[in-house]
């Protein structure tokens, strides 16, 4: 079963819905399993991110992650991210550290 998350903070519970032959189930952002730490990068300092990718870490373009909270602020719905079954984030990862930021959950 795919699990994808809908960035809306009154998403606590979970709800269940066929869409497409596909049972998608909505979880709330703090059920959210990863699979490495996530920093924030400039993405011109490939030194930092160089050093970062070594440590085992995952780096997101702090621009990128900075436009898409804008987005948020002003009420655009983003696409949902995607999880595996196990609830770990496999597409959207900055889309995730953006509702992160943004204090949706």
């Amino acid at each position: 079963m795919p699990y994808r998350v809908k960035g809306k903070s009154l998403i606590r519970q979970l709800l269940r819905e066929n869409l497409s032959n596909n049972n998608i189930q909505f979880v709330s952002i703090g059920d959210i399993k990863l699979e490495k730490e996530m920093v924030l990068v400039d993405s011109q300092d490939t030194q930092s991110i160089i050093r970062l990718f070594k440590e085992g870490k995952m780096t997101l373009d702090k621009a990128r992650v900075e436009a898409i909270v804008n987005k948020l602020k002003t009420g655009d719905e983003l696409p949902p991210v995607k999880l595996n079954k196990k609830l770990l984030l496999v597409d959207g990862h900055h889309r995730y550290y953006a509702y992160k930021l943004a204090g949706i959950d």
